[in-house]
């Protein structure tokens, strides 16, 4: 049964009447020993696949064994059997740890290193039972009050919910972790100050190695996050070869050898370095640039970098600052653009390669070897080498001592909340906070599951000893709410403030769409009352019964989610588009998904989003507005790419499948379509006799149409344009002719400098109509009045040339082409027959290419 009611008034209605939640805390033995496993599904189709590595999964099982807070699990209950809404990564991660499916990481692990490569079955006693015993938090949806909900019903009302407690997850960015992660690093305080009360300094620093957009943004809190990443950076790099700092292991050596450094050194002498490094820098701008300024922060870094290893290697920095090294560094960054201006910049092997080639200039310079500043001579470094000698705690004591103690959760509701901001007991953004980031729409989405009586994730505070309350997860929660409803909190300098996005109105609302464009103030009152006595779970660690325990490491265990389900992706797709269409895709791209594919490793649903995109250019299309959703453009290196225009056009189109009956049928044709097309690919790449593995043969062969290994969605796109007005008959009959110029046309778009800049988009369109003509199927224009088609007849000494049996002017008669237009025949007089209608109709569009 298809679930296109959606978005129907029934569905409002369960939500706001017929919904039963409750919070049931189980014990991890209750829910993955006894006998509810059995009754529970963990992954239900419109789940993503697992996608947690071992490290990931390690690092979860040690937050459970360390009692800290973890997210709830979320279950539907339909007559007695469970399906895990939201938490299918936690749970899967619980349920094959139990079973010995894994040991742990010592890369996983961050404080109890003494449980490496230990199993379930491993763990010493005390520890298997203190995990056994440890309490997860469940909260448990099912509908009551309604004699029977259909099961298309229900499918809509847990993919709604899966979304709804999926859609709002902000995860914290890169510098946002660091920030919490090296909250209390004397170093990096020191740097903060010093920024923060010498904004010379600080506008120095980003000028230097920051693009020309942070400079007007010095203001912004956020931006001192990126910088402080940065200097981290700057700092350990000279520490260890930069070729082994690119790689994945050398990130690890570096956090542990910055850890060291940072322990080691004075804080104002390594300041003092930092910056008078960088006035050099600044010295130099004006002469030592890219071509494109935007580059201009890659280079920079090589060049602090050289610094750097320039004063290991005794050049005082007295020394650097020559008028003739300025000219000759900035002829040396010109004449070797292709590496310091490189649209790739970013990725490793450039990476590289401007580091070498600068130190190179500057040893030639200086007559000296720095090559094993970016080399690693030795083949590999050991992570060991840098680590402290901390004695190693016994596993148990270890785990015991670390252990938290917290009480259950407790229900407050937002009139509660506001009052303790008012007497200024609740710290909302504590200094290891991140800064305010939910968008209005999801800070929508928060509000109307609150006025539908959707439970909310927990908030988690850590109570001080002076009663102050630090809230480390559920800030942006909170902040959607105080800002919807116009309230005041107190921030990081314990200072009354407001939301940025205060006094904000609804949108996008998915089931009370009649409230959009409404602010607070617009609500009717019993819809406010039911904001301010909404409930939220608080669950409070205090400080006083747990003396050892640190809320930045909660923080960052709750906010570490490296594999977040991303907007406009397949993964959210499969969470709520019509159960059909969802299953289709899955079908037809896992049927060819051992050659025509974008990932092998298809953990994150890639190539089903494939599949997905290019089913939707078959629709715009088919509807006529193709220019609306698929674009062309030049890199500036040459190089062309396509893309979505916008990936939320797609999500639009998806939800529009899940509503619209008539929606669904043309979006079916074009998957269908997009099925033709792979077969049209396949038809292509063989032009011959191929070895027993055909799937293998086509992987090879698509990867040399397309010039590369790493495929992208960009290849693609650009095949399916090319191919898309040319029947499978054609690329049967001429592939020989047509596989030969669609290679020369893509190693074009891999690498097209040898056309004018100007003229590249537009000979790329000559080339692809050029294409699409000598290989587009003529128009059947053709009509034989009734003395024409007798004549013919009479030519045929009255034979049909299908069956060879008599054929009489009167029978049911059709045109045949002799050679089909489909293939290049022509729509002429000559090419045509007068044939049995049931010889044409058996006939089909067969015909001998020999």
């Amino acid at each position: 049964m298809s679930d296109l009611t959606a978005y129907d008034d029934s569905i409002e209605n369960i939500f706001l009447n017929h919904l039963k939640i409750e919070s049931n805390p189980m014990s991890v033995e209750t829910l993955f020993i006894g006998r509810l496993r059995k009754r529970t599904t963990y992954d239900p189709y419109y789940q993503r696949n697992y996608v947690w590595d071992k490290h990931k999964a390690s690092y979860f099982i040690e937050s459970i064994l360390l009692g800290t807070e973890i997210p709830p699990l979320i279950f539907f209950n339909s007559t007695g059997k469970i399906e895990v809404i939201d938490g299918r990564q936690r749970f899967e991660t619980i349920d094959k740890f139990v079973r010995g499916g894994f040991d742990l990481t010592e890369k996983g692990l961050i404080a109890l290193k003494g449980l490496a490569r230990m199993k379930y079955d491993d763990l010493p006693d005390p520890i298997r039972d203190s995990f056994l015993e440890t309490i997860v938090r469940v909260i448990e949806f099912s509908i009551i009050g309604v004699k029977e909900v259909d099961e298309a019903k229900e499918d809509v009302v847990k993919k709604e919910i899966f979304r709804r407690y999926n859609s709002g997850i902000t995860p914290l960015r890169k510098s946002e972790f660091q920030k919490a992660y090296y909250i209390d690093d004397d170093v990096t305080k020191y740097f903060r100050d010093a920024f923060e009360n010498n904004l010379g300094d600080y506008a120095d620093v980003v000028r230097v190695f920051s693009s020309e957009r942070n400079q007007s943004r010095l203001d912004e809190p956020g931006l001192l996050d990126e910088v402080m990443m940065l200097v981290r950076k700057l700092l350990v790099l000279p520490e260890l070869p930069v070729k082994y700092y690119e790689s994945s292991s050398g990130r690890d050596v570096a956090s542990i050898l910055y850890e060291k450094i940072s322990h080691d050194a004075d804080p104002r002498d390594t300041y003092a370095d930092f910056m008078a490094r960088v006035q050099v820098l600044l010295r130099w701008l004006p002469q030592v640039h890219t071509l494109n300024p935007a580059n201009n922060r890659y280079l920079y870094e090589a060049l602090y970098w050289s610094l750097a290893i320039l004063a290991k290697e005794g050049h005082t920095i007295e020394i650097v600052p020559k008028s003739d090294l300025v000219d000759r560094l900035s002829k040396h960054v010109n004449s070797n653009s292709d590496v310091y201006d490189s649209e790739t910049i970013v990725f490793r092997a450039e990476t590289i390669a401007r580091f070498a080639m600068t130190s190179d200039f500057f040893g030639e310079y200086f007559a000296c070897n720095l090559s094993s500043f970016y080399v690693d001579n030795n083949g590999r470094m050991s992570v060991n080498k840098f680590r402290r000698d901390d004695a190693t705690i016994d596993a148990i004591e270890d785990v015991m001592g670390l252990r938290v103690n917290k009480p259950d959760a407790q229900n407050i509701t937002v009139e509660d909340l506001q009052r303790r901001m008012t007497r200024r007991r609740f710290l909302v953004r504590p200094s290891y906070q991140r800064y305010e980031s939910i968008t209005t729409a999801k800070a929508s989405a928060i509000i109307e599951s609150m006025l539908l009586g959707i439970k909310l994730p927990p908030i988690f505070v850590f109570e001080r000893k002076d009663g102050i309350m630090e809230v480390v997860d559920g800030q942006q929660r909170i902040l959607s709410i105080l800002g919807f409803m116009k309230l005041p909190f107190v921030d990081e300098k314990e200072q009354e403030s407001y939301s940025q996005k205060n006094g904000y109105k609804l949108r996008n609302l998915r089931l009370l769409k009649e409230l959009n464009g409404k602010s607070f103030s617009d609500l009717d009152l019993q819809l406010q009352d039911r904001l301010w006595d909404f409930k939220l779970y608080q669950v409070t660690i205090g400080e006083k019964v747990n003396p050892e325990f640190d809320p930045v490491d909660l923080y960052i265990r709750l906010n570490n989610k490296p594999y977040p389900i991303k907007d406009n992706t397949f993964e959210m797709w499969n969470s709520f588009v019509d159960k059909d269409t969802v299953q289709e895709i899955k079908e037809k791209s896992a049927s060819c998904g051992t050659w025509f594919y974008l990932r092998v490793d298809n953990r994150r649903m890639d190539n089903e989003n494939l599949f997905t995109t290019l089913s939707f250019l078959n629709y715009r299309l088919s509807t006529g507005e193709l220019d609306s959703a698929l674009e062309f453009f030049r890199a500036k290196k040459g190089g062309i790419y396509s893309r979505i225009k916008s990936k939320s056009d797609v999500t639009e189109v998806l939800e529009l499948v899940s509503r619209d009956p008539s929606a669904k049928q043309r979006f079916a044709q074009a998957i269908r379509e997009m099925d033709a097309f792979v077969r049209k690919v396949k038809t292509l790449l063989i032009d011959r006799d191929v070895p027993e593995n055909v799937d293998k043969w086509l992987e090879r062969e698509l990867n040399s149409l397309f010039d590369s290994d790493r495929r992208t969605q960009s290849h693609f796109y650009i095949l399916w344009f090319i191919l898309r007005d040319i029947k499978l008959s054609m690329v049967r009959h001429r592939r020989e002719v047509l596989k030969p110029r669609i290679w020369h046309l893509m190693r074009f778009v891999r690498n097209s400098e040898q056309v004018d800049e100007s003229r590249t988009l537009d000979f790329f369109h000559e080339v692809v109509n050029s294409i699409r003509d000598d290989h587009r199927a003529s128009d059947r224009q053709l009509r034989l009045n009734k003395v024409e088609t007798s004549d013919r007849i009479k030519s045929q000494e009255n034979r049909c040339p299908l069956c060879k049996e008599e054929l009489y002017l009167g029978e049911d008669v059709e045109v045949d082409h002799i050679i089909p237009i489909s293939i290049g025949g022509p729509d002429s007089l000559d090419n045509v027959q007068i044939v049995h209608w049931i010889c044409n109709r058996e006939k089909g569009n067969d015909f001998l290419l020999s």
